[in-house]
């Protein structure tokens, strides 16, 4: 018998004998040289047999303690009493990645350590592992991965093992534990949605006046400051709302006056769009910008940028009448004044006096021109105005000659746009055709009663009840035409304004493609056709009265000048006056008799620079002011070169006046470019 059952393998028996390959069971005599191979690992008992079954041991039996070799990373498995590879080391390989250090029996022979970017958690036979996505090992023999920290990222799969965590490209950074990518977009930038993968190309800069805060920051979450607004979460324009500057500058001090001028804007910001951007109102606030107001009774201020309420319809009603009733009054009362009074004659006629030498009628039209050119300039050419320059124009405003503008009455509070037109459109109309009718009545009675006579003094038969009649009107329409003129002087140019305004449409990108909204920009409420959407009814409605206005102001305007300047072409240019060139020298008695026609141009000019300059459409905004500047520089070269004024003085304020509305126009491209 070989040996006892403690020892697993006889590896080699070798005796004294020359024999190349002794055999296990030798019978030569002597002395034996007997390597055998444990199978585990402790104390093990050893015994030599020799002869049959049932001999007694030669040897033995022996005690002996069985150990592990001393080698890198090879210990003892004391729970299955076999000798392996420690944690952080593996069975050895070659160069080829063969393993060659596990012997024909399956037991571990050699062992080597693991390289960076590899690890093994425990002891054994099995090979090291590579480092998980978002882990990473720059140490030999390690026993775990280290997580990339933020910042940082290490992928998978990767060609060399993740020694180190790389760290993440412009623009972009990653979240712990464990990122195995840079899935985010750093501070300040965005990307367009979670589907597109962050990047130094698709990470972009944060817009102006928004906030893009570490994290998941995407088109859709993008964090709008106080006093900014969006139609849609999908929208990458951001638009200014009331009380912006003052706001811009407090965002996050959190003082007392920040927090006042924060409460000073309808727009609350945010990352919550809502519908139609109603998540960036405040409360009370809806629509465009947030100037629409909740409460059909409320209206909304722009200067104090909040909804108020409307007053009363008797509180209105006593303002028209102080409105109308005090120049009437004055009228009256310097009329009474002038029957009884020879004090108040002679200072009437000092007034009236005064009132020529100064040339004060001419400046008073210079001055009503210049404003209602400057007045409506921010909204006429789609410019957010600074507070500085809008200072400028509220100051214009508060001379601009409009009884049913914001001064007098909102909007809102006479029932909207619609109505706003109507009186506009129809009152002033309505008060001269009055005022005519009372003329012919009076003018028809007189002349019934008075007795014609011919030129020698004989009595000439009455009139025909007809022909007194048309009489009557032809003497009270000249009668009226002064009063007439000052109408269209002062009323055509701003209530043709607020005609063309109906069709003045600010425009509001809904998404990354360009699509747009448009609503009216002077009633917020009301949305324009465009990109395939239907216009509200109120729009449609609007349209209509709209052009029924067009026609009776600024184009009827303009046609019955024409016929009147042809009409009296002869009395002026011949400077033979008849009563109706007397009656029209309101417009005629500024120029020169070959220039006459001077005051016809410069409506042309107003109506141009304030309503037909709308005609061209809100995407091409820049394109007006374009037109605009161009036709207020050729008007003022011609004017300079042609001086159709009388009064030098006249000629030069009118000069200086289109000089002002030409800088002013220069200023709002730059305005408008910078907005861009």
């Amino acid at each position: 018998r070989e040996f006892t059952a403690g020892m697993r393998e006889v590896r080699n028996v070798t005796g004294r004998v020359a024999d190349p390959s002794p055999p296990v069971y030798s019978t030569s005599a002597g002395r034996y040289v007997v390597e055998i191979l444990p199978y585990q690992l402790g104390e093990l008992q050893v015994s030599l047999y020799l002869g049959g079954a049932d001999a007694t041991p030669q040897v033995g039996p022996m005690v002996i303690n069985v150990s592990c070799p001393d080698r890198e990373g090879f210990v003892a498995d004391m729970d299955n009493l076999i000798c392996t590879c420690d944690a952080g080391f593996q069975p050895e390989t070659d160069e080829g990645g063969t393993v060659i250090g596990i012997q024909e029996d399956g037991l571990v022979h050699t062992c080597e350590v693991c390289i960076p970017g590899y690890f093994k958690a425990s002891l054994g036979a099995s090979p090291c592992e590579e480092c998980p996505a978002g882990q990473a090992q720059p140490r030999r023999g390690s026993t775990s991965c280290e997580s990339c920290s933020a910042g940082t990222f290490s992928e998978r799969p990767t060609e060399t093992p993740p020694a180190r965590c790389d760290v993440c490209p412009s623009h972009t950074n990653s979240t712990e534990p464990d990122p195995a990518s840079c899935e985010i977009c750093s501070a300040n930038r965005y990307r367009e949605s979670v589907d597109v993968q962050a990047s130094s190309d698709t990470c972009l800069a944060c817009p102006a006046a928004v906030d893009c805060p570490y994290g998941s920051t995407t088109l859709q979450t993008l964090q709008l400051r106080p006093g900014t607004w969006r139609i849609a979460n999908t929208s990458l324009s951001i638009d200014q709302c009331a009380g912006y500057e003052q706001v811009g500058a407090c965002t996050g001090n959190g003082t007392a006056a920040c927090e006042a001028a924060l409460e000073r804007t309808p727009c609350s910001g945010g990352s919550d769009a809502g519908t139609d951007g109603d998540g960036y109102c405040r409360a009370n606030h809806t629509g465009p910008l947030c100037e629409v107001c909740v409460s059909p009774d409320q209206y909304f201020e722009w200067g104090d940028a909040t909804c108020k309420d409307c007053e009363s319809s008797s509180a209105y009603a006593l303002r028209y009448m102080l409105i109308l009733g005090l120049p009437f009054l004055a009228v009256c009362v310097a009329y009474v004044a002038n029957q009884h009074s020879e004090r108040a004659q002679n200072l009437l006629k000092k007034l009236r006096l005064a009132w020529k030498d100064l040339r004060i009628e001419s400046k008073l039209k210079l001055l009503i021109g210049f404003v209602q050119v400057v007045a409506p300039m921010g909204a006429v050419y789609s410019i957010t105005m600074p507070d500085s320059f809008r200072a400028f124009l509220e100051a214009m405003e508060a001379i601009y000659i409009d009884i049913f503008g914001p001064l007098f009455v909102p909007t809102k509070c006479l029932g909207g746009l619609f109505n706003l037109l109507l009186l506009k459109g129809f009152v002033p109309i309505g008060l001269l055709l009055f005022v005519w009718l009372i003329l012919s009545i009076v003018r028809l009675r007189s002349e019934r009663r008075s007795e014609r006579r011919s030129a020698n003094g004989d009595a000439v038969p009455p009139l025909s009840p007809w022909r007194a009649a048309v009489h009557a009107v032809r003497s009270s329409l000249r009668l009226l035409l002064p009063a007439t003129l000052w109408m269209i002087v002062i009323f055509c140019t701003s209530v043709s304004a607020s005609v063309f305004s109906a069709f003045h449409c600010r425009r509001f990108v809904v998404n990354t493609d360009m699509d747009t909204r448009e609503f009216l920009r002077a009633s917020l409420d009301i949305e324009c056709p465009g990109d395939g959407r239907e216009a509200s009814p109120e729009y449609h409605e609007l349209q209509g009265l709209a052009w029924a206005l067009i026609v009776l102001w600024p184009i009827g305007s303009l046609l019955g000048l024409a016929a009147l300047f042809l009409s009296i072409r002869g009395a002026v240019m011949h400077r033979k006056p008849n009563k109706w060139s007397r009656a029209a020298g309101l417009l005629t008695r500024d120029f020169k008799a070959e220039f006459y026609w001077w005051e016809w141009l410069e409506l042309v000019r107003r109506l141009l620079l304030t309503g037909f300059v709308l005609a061209i459409p809100e995407s091409a905004a820049f394109l007006r002011l374009a037109v605009a500047l161009v036709v207020s520089v050729l008007f003022l070269i011609s004017q300079m070169l042609l001086v159709p004024y009388k009064a030098e003085v006249i000629q030069f304020l009118s000069c200086a006046a289109q000089l002002v509305i030409i800088v002013l126009l220069i200023g709002s491209t730059f305005m408008y470019l910078h907005e861009q």
